[in-house]
């Protein structure tokens, strides 16, 4: 991930959302403020959510399963739901600590991601429980929320009702 924003940045862009008048109920996964932590592999299910326009719920989550082999030694972990506290403990326990040391230790073929984690922006109507829409592409992660764009998948969903 390429995501440069320091912590100030990252308080600023939640302070702006949380002063539209649109959106209530913030919350987020505390975190998303460290530095150097803006990979997916750092966190597991709800990173940010807020409900938009008293009914609609947008989080942001991360998704899917995390292995990562340790090359040396050949330790495996693998991450799915609250398992993701294993894969930091793991990941600590090398002394990789930031984005920039486990890409490095990738580089360096020290470490093997199998498979990986991803965000996804998921927004789900709450008057009918209906699912709307995810948009997996998140590179950003929670700092990527365009509202437009969500509100154009409204759009699309209300036009179907």
């Amino acid at each position: 991930m390429k995501n440069k924003m320091t912590k100030k940045d990252k308080i600023e862009y939640l302070k702006k959302l949380e002063a539209n008048p649109r959106i209530s109920n913030l919350q987020f996964d505390p975190g998303i403020l460290k530095r150097g932590r803006d990979d997916s592999i750092w966190y597991s299910e709800s990173v940010l959510y807020f409900l938009l326009d008293n009914r609609y719920s947008v989080s942001v989550e991360a998704l899917g399963e995390v292995r990562i082999t340790h090359i040396p030694t050949d330790t495996d972990v693998v991450s799915k739901g609250y398992g993701y506290r294993d894969v930091v403990e793991f990941l600590e326990n090398l002394g990789l600590t930031t984005d920039k040391k486990v890409q490095k230790a990738e580089s360096k073929g020290d470490l093997y991601f199998g498979n990986n984690n991803w965000f996804e922006e998921i927004i789900i109507d709450e008057e009918t429980n209906a699912y709307i829409d995810d948009y997996c592409d998140i590179s950003d992660g929670p700092f990527n929320i365009d509202l437009a764009s969500i509100d154009e998948r409204i759009k699309l969903y209300e036009e179907d009702l």
